[in-house]
């Protein structure tokens, strides 16, 4: 799945929401991430091991919408 363009683009049409609701979330103060709990990395104000939540996010997706597809239409490879 991952070596398929469709995946890194839908993933680069996700990462910029995914990093403003991140920088609001944390500006905010409505999520807040102790420092010891964290890699120590931050990308606009969350710790970048938040961005494995999208990533995995369209990953899981794609890969539900590619196995439901083959699964209801068995001549699809």
């Amino acid at each position: 799945m991952m070596t398929r363009g469709i995946f890194w683009l839908t993933y680069l049409l996700i990462l910029p929401f995914q990093l403003l609701t991140n920088w609001w979330l944390t500006s905010n103060e409505i999520v807040m991430y102790a420092d010891s709990e964290i890699i120590g990395r931050r990308l606009a104000g969350a710790p970048v091991e938040d961005l494995l939540f999208g990533f995995s996010m369209i990953l899981l997706t794609l890969s539900a919408w590619e196995y439901f597809k083959k699964r209801g239409n068995p001549e699809i490879n």
